[in-house]
Parts: structure tokens; C-alpha cells; sequence
């Protein structure tokens, strides 16, 4: 009881130190007025070709007081005044540079463009524990690949048969780094992804938490992978038919897809 109390305090801890990160509140927030500059100017550009195509397809005359009319009321709309904006973010970006990078623009406009955000300790904790041990069993993998079974037969037939199911796996293993490296791409570069695949940004995944989850189903992938080719080639300790932990490796991945 004891224990479970104090990984709950670590873990609330943990939660409370990176909700608390003053950096990384005002670089969310940075992106955010960026958005919604970036939101004001396409609905200013759609409400200009709207108009262009309705003028042209509907009057004969371009110089008409319709067309005026229509271009006085876009002018009007909120999403047209922007220079407040501006001044918002320019303000922001003035009190980081003051705060966090002591007056440095450049290192501001760099770590606010690119939003380098902190990874949180536990995410760092999980991928780091994660890889290593991955690291171990796909070369412990390698190892009994390449030695003589306990009966001295070659097994690789055994082991072949079981190559789709390993091949299906690790493909869902890519797709995850590969999701977490487009994120970081996109956040590197400064593209709302977020609005480009209407996404909502209250349930976003970070690429910190795509490579998490990446690495703990790649140790899984590689523990059933080594133990595998272990059951194979070390038949004296496994009883009955192989491929136990292929079965074991499939069931997880249907399971977590479901």
C-alpha cells in the first residue's frame, strides 16, 4: 500500500512538473496565436476568391457597387483585423526573449518556431529503459539465429514460416516512429498539422509519446522475436509444437489494435 501511495506521488509529481513548465506554456501558446493568424489569413484569401468567382460569374460589369459593397463588408469582419494579433505575439515573444533567453531574439524566434519542448521525465525514463532492452533482445535474436540448433538440424524453414507474422508486426511498429517523426517534422517546420487533418488539439499525441509507445511495442516485437528463435533452437527446454511466442506476438498486436 505504502508502495502504490508512493508511485502515485512520483507519478503526480512527475505530471505536476511538466504541467508547470513555464517554457513550454508559452511556446504552446506562441503556436497557437500562430494558428490563428494562419486561420484568419486563409479565410481572408477564401472570402477574396468567393468574391472574385461571384463577381465574375454574376456581373458584367467589374466596377459595380455591389462588388464594393461585398469587399467593405469582408474588410469588416474580425478575421481581417489582425494587427492586434501582432501585437500580441510580438509582446510574447518580446517577455520569452526577456525571461528565457536573455534578450536573445534569435535563440528565441529558434526555440519558439520550432517548439522544443521539454520531453517529460517518465516518457524519457520508458524510451530509454525500453530501447536498451529492445537493443538486448534483438541481439540475443541474432545470436541464436545464427547458431546450430541443440539436434543439430538447420531450422531455418521453421523459423521462415514465421516471417509474416513478424514482417505484419514490425510494420505496426514503423508506423508509429513513422508518426512520431512526422510530427516532429511538422512541429520543426512549423505546419498545423492539427488543422490540416483536423485533428483536436485537446487529445493530440506528442512525437515524445508516439516514440514511447513505438519502443514498448518494438521490445515486445523483439522479446517474442529472440524467444522464438530460442524455442526453435534450443528445443530441449520448450515443450510441444513452436511458435508459441509468434502466436503470443499476434494475440498482443490484435489485442492493442482492438
Amino acid at each position: 500500500m505504502f508502495s502504490l501511495h508512493k508511485k502515485k506521488v512520483k507519478d503526480a509529481k512527475d505530471e505536476l512538473e511538466f504541467a508547470t513548465n513555464w517554457r513550454r506554456v508559452f511556446i504552446e501558446l506562441y503556436q497557437h496565436m500562430k494558428w490563428l493568424n494562419a486561420y484568419s489569413v486563409i479565410n481572408e484569401i477564401a472570402m477574396q476568391k468567393i468574391l472574385k468567382k461571384f463577381v465574375k460569374e454574376h456581373f458584367e460589369i467589374k466596377d459595380n457597387v455591389i462588388d464594393k459593397n461585398l469587399t467593405e463588408f469582408i474588410k469588416s469582419r474580425q478575421f481581417f483585423h489582425r494587427k492586434q494579433l501582432h501585437f500580441l505575439i510580438d509582446d510574447l515573444f518580446s517577455f520569452f526573449a526577456h525571461h528565457f533567453t536573455d534578450d536573445n531574439k534569435l535563440k528565441s524566434k529558434k526555440v519558439l518556431e520550432q517548439h522544443n519542448t521539454e520531453m517529460r521525465r517518465k516518457d524519457a525514463m520508458q524510451i530509454s529503459f525500453f530501447g536498451g532492452a529492445t537493443m538486448v533482445m534483438v541481439i540475443a535474436g541474432c545470436f541464436f539465429l545464427f547458431t546450430k540448433s541443440s539436434d543439430g538440424d538447420e531450422d531455418f524453414g521453421v523459423i521462415l514460416s514465421s516471417l509474416s507474422v513478424i514482417r505484419m508486426t514490425f510494420v505496426f511498429v514503423y508506423i508509429l516512429y513513422a508518426c512520431g517523426f512526422a510530427i516532429n517534422v511538422f512541429q520543426s517546420y512549423g505546419v498545423n498539422y492539427l488543422y490540416i487533418f483536423e485533428l483536436d488539439p485537446h487529445y493530440k499525441m506528442t512525437h515524445e509519446q508516439f516514440f514511447r509507445t513505438g519502443t514498448i511495442l518494438f521490445f515486445i516485437w523483439a522479446s517474442c522475436f529472440a524467444l522464438s528463435i530460442m524455442e526453435v533452437k534450443l528445443e530441449y527446454l520448450f515443450d510441444g509444437e513452436p511458435r508459441i511466442f509468434i502466436f503470443a506476438l499476434m494475440a498482443f498486436f490484435l489485442l492493442y489494435c482492438l
